[in-house]
């Protein structure tokens, strides 16, 4: 298809192969209604940058659009390589490569992450900013505005935090952390906006506190 060409990137997205492969003879893009969807690109099976196409990588395809004299390139579809077909014309023994799979979105809608948990390296907390570079060092390709929703809770000089916000924050058996909470206190009990320490904090003030987690919410684009 002239003009029409497929980038191989890698998981940092960064272009592999010799070059993008050019030998483009079909494609297409299936959306759904939350518009993810997924993509097939046929080429030459003999492409010199055919070779890159693997499992896994990205496949982008880009082409040309405007008139002759303001011309743009613009990006079709932009996927994970799921599936690999090699065909072969028995008249002319021309080899066509399809490649295929979900596009990103769809990726990220269908993949879910279970338990993962984020952390500095030694199981300890890390900021939400901190969070978000990890999660987009696997999908640099997407950007994330996040709301986030902190707490604060009114300490007591005994095992008492009330009138918390954001108590989803908390979990018991999880860690709370806080100005006059001992270090490695953990959330015995919630109740309410109430949360039961399992050690006894040294003042009485609303302060900052933070837990295991920090609710947000997030807002994901594509660059």
């Amino acid at each position: 298809m002239p003009g029409l060409f497929a980038d191989i990137l890698d998981a940092s997205l960064v272009r592999t192969g010799s070059g993008p492969v050019r030998s483009v003879s079909r494609a297409s893009r299936t959306l759904k209604l939350d518009q993810s969807g997924q993509f097939s690109i046929a080429a030459s099976g003999v492409d010199p940058s055919i070779s890159a196409v693997v499992a896994k990588r990205v496949a982008q395809l880009t082409g040309l659009l405007g008139t002759p004299a303001a011309q743009v390139f613009t990006t079709y579809a932009s996927g994970i390589v799921d599936k690999i077909v090699t065909s072969v014309d028995i008249n002319t023994n021309e080899v066509t490569l399809t490649f295929s799979g979900d596009d990103l979105l769809s990726e990220l809608a269908n993949t879910s992450v279970l338990n993962t948990e984020l952390s500095d390296g030694a199981g300890g907390p890390i900021t939400i900013a901190a969070a978000l570079a990890l999660i987009t060092a696997f999908v640099p390709s997407w950007s994330f505005d996040v709301t986030t929703y902190a707490s604060t809770g009114a300490t007591h000089t005994n095992t008492t935090v009330d009138a918390v916000t954001h108590i989803e924050n908390f979990y018991i058996g999880g860690p709370i952390v806080g100005t006059g909470i001992p270090a490695g206190t953990t959330v015995s009990n919630i109740v309410g906006t109430t949360i039961t320490l399992s050690a006894a904090a040294t003042a009485s003030a609303t302060v900052a506190i933070s837990g295991a987690t920090i609710y947000s919410s997030w807002r994901a684009s594509q660059c």
